[in-house]
């Protein structure tokens, strides 16, 4: 089930947060805003490395997954993505991030780029590492490719979630049905049929006893998806 905490609104509201780590951008409900919280902890890096810890800073480019690695030359394309810098002390770096209402409705990811600034010129930004990750991720070890191919890879311990307001529970209870419906009928993988399946069942088990969800299961079967009608059973479609 979802975690529900203390709300980042206002605080006299007593209103609360859903935290959500499995349920992908392609889920949202109409009009809310949204965060994202990043956290990387027990970074290693890349050895052998010059860049002493407290050198280490972070960027995050957040955004849809196509555009993380559709820029020039693979890199990001930033027009399409939100930058941030994350706040990097001891091995640890963190931030949270305005999202606002996610557009565009589909597979988010995270890009973080490790860099420093050489002593000898402070405005310049020296990249060292960096990893890419679909978002939201609940807590793993992932590998810091480094940026010279003499170097070990390094490693980091990466956790981000969805951070949307309670109130919009039952919103988006209905458009996770809805969407799980149109990607049984647009001949989605079984795989991420799954995945979306677990996505869903974060904000409550009665999210896939939606009419929507249910009608899933009748139109996989028409389509002969045995393994997809299998993955929908399998998560409590009724």
């Amino acid at each position: 089930a979802a975690h529900v905490r203390q709300a980042w609104g206002s605080k006299s509201s007593g209103s609360d947060t859903l935290e959500l780590s499995h349920l992908c951008h392609a889920v949202v409900a109409p009009g809310v805003e949204e965060k994202l919280r990043i956290q990387l902890t027990e970074i290693q890096l890349p050895s052998p490395c010059h860049v002493s810890d407290g050198e280490v800073r972070c960027k995050a480019y957040v955004g849809p997954q196509a555009a993380i690695a559709d820029g020039p030359e693979g890199r990001p394309d930033k027009s399409r993505l939100r930058e941030t810098k994350l706040e990097v002390h001891g091995g640890r770096a963190y931030a949270e991030i305005d999202v606002g209402v996610p557009q565009p409705q589909e597979p988010w990811a995270v890009r973080l780029k490790l860099y420093h600034r050489p002593a000898s010129a402070l405005f310049a930004q020296e990249k060292f590492a960096e990893l890419v990750q679909v978002v939201p991720c609940v807590s793993a070890t992932l590998k810091l490719t480094p940026s010279a191919q003499s170097q070990r890879p390094g490693s980091a311990r990466l956790e981000v979630v969805r951070l949307v307001p309670s109130s919009a529970l039952a919103a988006m209870q209905k458009t996770a049905g809805v969407v799980l419906a149109n990607a049984v009928a647009a001949g989605v993988e079984a795989e991420d049929i799954e995945r979306l399946c677990v996505g869903a069942r974060e904000l409550g088990p009665e999210t896939m006893a939606n009419p929507q969800a249910v009608a899933a299961i009748e139109t996989a079967a028409k389509m002969g998806k045995a393994a997809v009608v299998e993955k929908l059973l399998a998560s409590d479609v009724p």
